[in-house]
């Protein structure tokens, strides 16, 4: 559980909403404070305005009206720490865990929001589940963009790709882009066979 106690979760829930609403550049501090809400799981038990509030979700949080939430939307709030992988994907996942308590979704309707196709918090998503754990820590430091671990996974594929003229920064772009083993591979390839 929270190192925290109810008190200074509810601080921390309030620091978040405040810097939502400052105009002294609050924002930057937006995505560490949301994800450490999350890890915390704030949202469960918190004093706030004097009151033991109990919430069962982050969705909840954020979309509650004050004083049990803030009354926003979670689209707000998404487009705040887009910037931030390791808030996004935190911030998906624990919205998304959501989706599991209605039971009014039939057919294939998606009456629940959800990531998909190629939009930045799927792709992270995917990440998280499907790359190896050295790739995601380098996603999620900023190091790598999501589509290019995706691409570097198999999952997805280069489809185009403009490399510079001048040859030692071309090869330096494909071994960036395709990765080193593809890239020896290819020129092996090119020593054996000549052209």
């Amino acid at each position: 559980m929270s190192d925290l106690n109810d008190a200074d979760r509810g601080h921390l829930c309030q620091v978040t909403i405040e810097c939502l609403h400052s105009t002294s550049g609050g924002l930057a501090n937006m995505p560490g404070l949301i994800k450490k809400i999350i890890r915390e799981q704030a949202w469960e038990r918190r004093i706030g305005h004097g009151k033991l509030i109990e919430l069962n979700s982050l969705a909840e949080l954020i979309e509650l009206k004050p004083i049990r939430g803030w009354g926003e939307k979670l689209e707000r709030i998404r487009a705040v720490i887009k910037h931030d992988p390791e808030a996004l994907a935190m911030f998906t996942k624990a919205t998304l865990q959501d989706q599991g308590t209605r039971n009014d979704l039939v057919y294939n309707v998606h009456e629940v929001e959800r990531p998909s196709g190629n939009s930045r918090a799927r792709s992270l998503m995917q990440v998280e589940s499907e790359c190896d754990p050295e790739t995601a820590r380098a996603v999620f430091a900023g190091e790598l963009s999501p589509h290019a671990a995706l691409v570097k996974a198999g999952i997805r594929e280069v489809r185009t790709v403009y490399f510079p003229r001048d040859p030692s920064q071309a090869l330096a772009k494909m071994r960036k882009v395709l990765g080193d083993e593809y890239v020896d591979a290819m020129l092996a390839s090119e020593a054996v066979h000549g052209s």
